[in-house]
């Protein structure tokens, strides 16, 4: 009886157990996804923060250009084409975006007690900011050109800023006033940073030398001369003695800030050197390199410890982390690394950083967006419910143009390595490669029975391919300069192209005959010519009607069988570089280096409305197919989805 009591004891503590098991792996399959939760809500609200009016969604985090840590370790701000975005880096997410500049944020800096912000922007402005509550405190207006590099003293009470306006300029934060305007050097400033005891100020710039000032009395003490290019970097040791700095000749600069002597002169990096940064033990420091490496070298003997690869595109930004145990970098391939300082192996990824958006398009059913960018890759969004598809990778230059076949089943890229690759848009897989053309494809395009692909060269011609052989069925060559543009009309017998000598060609697809309107449209009204490179053609729906873009400001509006102008459309106040009917015939989308969208009445030419929002050029604009929403791609490397769903319940 005593034994089966102590059995059943055993059997009844070992179901206890397993059932504690059960319970402890089930709070931490909650919890876990509970976090995923978090995380998947957090990834989609970034894509509507900080939306200018009008804009439903925003894919893509803006091109970058520096990144720092806060003190506590816990965060990075990274500075980018469209703002401040701040990550948590232990849960590894997007934590907020702080915007407020009209122009690409070009540098950073964060107070010694982590709670301010400052941003310096090609707006030629700084902005000062609460980081808890992300108020802007105040707004520094004195440069009169892109603000290039900030640093706080470090008792936090004053801010030294650069600029292309080649002046270093001392602000009391306290009062929001400037101080001093240090002159001397006598091209564009690069870097300025403050030494560890505040007692010397030092400013890199494109006329080769570093400068020291006394923070004091804003007098120049010494000049440091030896690199033979830009200065685009610098940074102090943490005891002082040494400065490091970075140049576009690839070179590297040790230099003992006593003497402003040079200790060193470092090679390795194959290209420009743009950012350096010191550990804070000061026994190593990092450097980024266009070549698309980071080093980290031996601040004691000028040896290269190891090299940090992995970036597809060039590294722009590098800094250690508050305990020196990781090391963040970012590239213009659109991601955000970060590196164990000890073992060079990668930790972490954030991606979503791409540079310009060249082209955007919509598949057929418009559940896809696919854009192209400089960062060679192709990304797929769904337009509809904001979620993040795929990125097709094989491409190693930038994407000039993207189209859907008409079942949407092929996605065509044309792209500055000279070649079309032919995916799969729902597997991503790359199909085939088309290697014909000797410079950049600047645009492809189905006909309307998919079997044809039509594609415009910087290299004069314009090829068309037979889609399931993938071979060249003719060449057009009667182009007098590179073509920029091409397209089907909606029947498919004629194609139509643009290039860079004014000229729109129509071809007869049957015959491949030229059918010169450009020399009617000259017979006919020679004022409204367009007298720059032609951009963009885009088709009416029913096909009577050709708008094309200019690099002249204009868009034109032609009879697309006679050639007759129609009209002249007036209103950017810079290149046009994209246009697109809307399905329904009835309007007309631009857009331009000007950075506004704008909508015109198709058949008035009069103005609807326009977007504004982008803080780069607006590159590329395309409407879905059912025409209640309208895609722009810019330079600030964003797509903004624009919601006309209002606008079309005000036309009916």
């Amino acid at each position: 009886m005593h034994s089966t009591h102590i059995i059943c004891s055993r059997n009844l503590d070992l179901e206890i157990k397993l059932d504690m098991k059960k319970l402890i792996l089930y709070i931490i399959f909650i919890f876990c996804f509970i976090q995923f939760s978090l995380s998947n809500c957090l990834a989609q609200d970034y894509i509507r923060w900080e939306l200018p009016q009008g804009a439903i969604a925003r894919f893509g985090k803006g091109k970058l250009s520096q990144i720092r840590y806060l003190p506590d370790g816990k965060t990075v701000a990274v500075a980018t084409s469209i703002g401040v975005w701040l990550y948590d880096i232990e849960n590894g997410v997007e934590s907020s975006l702080i915007t407020g500049h009209t122009d690409t944020v070009e540098c950073l800096a964060i107070s010694p007690n982590g709670k301010t912000l400052a941003t310096g922007s090609n707006d030629n402005t700084i902005k000062i900011w609460d980081i808890e509550t992300q108020q802007r405190k105040a707004t520094l207006v004195k440069h009169f050109d892109d603000v290039r590099s900030l640093d706080f003293s470090p008792d936090g009470n004053t801010l030294a800023s650069t600029s292309e306006d080649a002046t270093v300029i001392l602000w009391n934060l306290q009062e929001a006033k400037h101080i001093k305007t240090l002159t001397g050097h006598t091209n564009w400033g690069r870097a300025v940073i403050y030494s560890p005891d505040g007692s010397i100020l030092a400013s890199g710039n494109n006329d080769n030398t570093i400068r020291f000032w006394d923070t004091t009395t804003g007098q120049h003490t010494k000049t440091l001369t030896g690199h033979e290019r830009a200065v685009t970097s610098i940074a102090f040791s943490p005891d002082g003695k040494t400065l490091v700095s970075g140049c576009d000749d690839g070179t590297i600069g040790l230099w003992d800030t006593d003497t402003g002597s040079n200790k060193q002169k470092l090679t390795g990096h194959t290209w420009y050197v743009v950012s350096v940064a010191f550990s804070p033990d000061g026994q190593t420091f990092a450097s980024a390199s266009w070549d698309n490496e980071i080093h980290i070298w031996n601040a004691n003997t000028g040896e290269i410890i190891k090299t940090l690869s992995g970036h597809t595109s060039h590294v722009v930004t590098v800094a250690y982390s508050p305990d020196g145990n990781t090391i963040v970098s970012g590239s213009y391939d659109g991601t955000i690394r970060f590196w164990h300082s000890s073992t060079g192996r990668e930790k972490r990824m954030f991606v979503g950083h791409n540079r310009d958006v060249k082209t955007v398009a919509f598949s057929p059913d418009g559940n896809t967006l696919a854009i192209g960018n400089s960062g060679s890759t192709i990304n797929l969004w769904d337009p509809n419910t904001h979620q993040y598809k795929n990125t097709l990778f094989g491409h190693n230059q930038t994407v000039y143009s993207v189209a859907f076949n008409p079942e949407g089943s092929l996605l065509a890229s044309g792209s500055q390595d000279n070649t079309i690759r032919l995916w799969d848009p729902n597997t991503g897989q790359l199909k085939k490669t088309l290697r014909e053309h000797d410079n950049v494809v600047a645009s492809v395009a189905f006909s309307p029975d998919g079997n044809l692909l039509a594609s415009g060269s910087y290299d004069k011609t314009v090829r068309i391919w037979n889609i399931q052989s993938g071979k060249t069925i003719h060449t057009l060559s009667m182009h007098t300069d590179k073509v920029r543009t091409a397209v089907f009309s909606p029947d498919g017998s004629t194609l139509v192209t643009g290039d860079g000598d004014n000229k729109i060609h129509y071809w007869n697809t049957s015959t491949n005959v030229l059918r010169n309107m450009s020399s009617i449209y000259s017979i006919l009204n020679k004022k409204v010519v367009h007298t720059n490179e032609i951009t963009a053609l885009t088709f009416s729906p029913d096909g009577k009607t050709l708008v094309s873009a200019s690099d002249d400001r204009r868009i034109g509006v032609w009879n697309a069988r006679t050639g007759k102008n129609k009209n002249m459309i007036i209103g950017h106040t810079s290149y046009v570089l994209s246009v697109d009917y809307s399905p329904y015939g009835d309007i007309i989308a631009s857009c331009s280096w000007d950075k506004v969208i704008r909508l015109w009445d198709a058949l008035t030419g009069t103005p609807i409305t326009g977007f504004t929002g982008h803080t780069g050029y607006a590159l590329s604009v395309a409407f879905s197919p059912d025409g209640k929403m309208l895609a722009s791609g810019s330079a600030d490397g964003t797509v903004l989805l624009w919601d006309l769903t209002k606008l079309m319940n005000i036309r009916e």
